[in-house]
């Protein structure tokens, strides 16, 4: 947004960015939701499960993820795809392996059944699921997209957006990984968000902000 502001002419001094924010007590791990979602869903528990959380619209690419998921799970049969948000189901990709959730209020719990959080946007501004999803120590696979590379940092994986073939190769990476080493990924993911985009210290920042603007007066 600051970018967009610059090119129309507004100030580059004048400019000062501060984050969504994130609870951090609400968006946390959980193993026993974990295992109760599978279990209601009839995953394995030794599964890999991807998830996706968001609207069924042509901003979010989602066939961009299905045609991705398509081909990872060709020579994976334990994996699936978790899919939840209005109109997810509208592309037409029917697979035992795919769980259409439609629009849910439970979305930390189910968030606690991902082994990667995936997003496939074409464009994006501040995608606030990435940080819900680090915050339940899930890694995360997304495009490079809006501020989705400064969120993830070096605890997940970026690609190009609209590159399925960048996609499908991080999807594979990301299950080459033993399950604790997802978890080791998954807490320096839920780190960066305790440390940077934590409701306590979104606070501070608004804080020294206004200190700042007081000062100046």
């Amino acid at each position: 947004s600051i970018n967009q502001h610059e090119s129309l002419g507004f100030k580059n001094y004048k400019n000062i960015f501060v984050p969504n924010g994130f609870d951090v007590n609400e968006w946390r791990p959980n193993d026993l939701n974990k295992d109760k979602v599978r279990e209601k869903l009839l995953i394995p528990k030794n599964a890999k499960v991807f998830g996706y959380v968001g609207r069924g619209d042509y901003q979010k690419d989602l066939p961009n993820l299905f045609k991705a998921f398509e081909a990872v799970s060709k020579n994976n049969l334990d994996i699936f795809l978790i899919a939840v948000g209005r109109k997810l189901d509208q592309y037409g990709y029917n697979s035992n392996q795919i769980k259409f959730l439609g629009e849910r209020e439970d979305v930390s719990n189910l968030m606690n059944s991902f082994d990667i959080f995936c997003l496939s946007s074409r464009a994006e501004g501040f995608p606030n699921a990435i940080g819900e999803a680090m915050s339940c120590g899930v890694p995360c696979i997304a495009t490079d997209v809006g501020d989705t590379k400064y969120i993830i940092g070096e605890t997940g994986w970026v690609v190009p957006s609209r590159n399925t073939i960048k996609l499908t190769e991080a999807m594979n990476l990301a299950l080459k990984l033993s399950e604790d080493q997802l978890k080791i990924l998954g807490k320096k993911a839920r780190k960066r968000i305790v440390d940077h985009f934590s409701i306590s210290s979104i606070e501070k920042q608004y804080d020294q902000f206004y200190k700042e603007l007081h000062y100046k007066k």
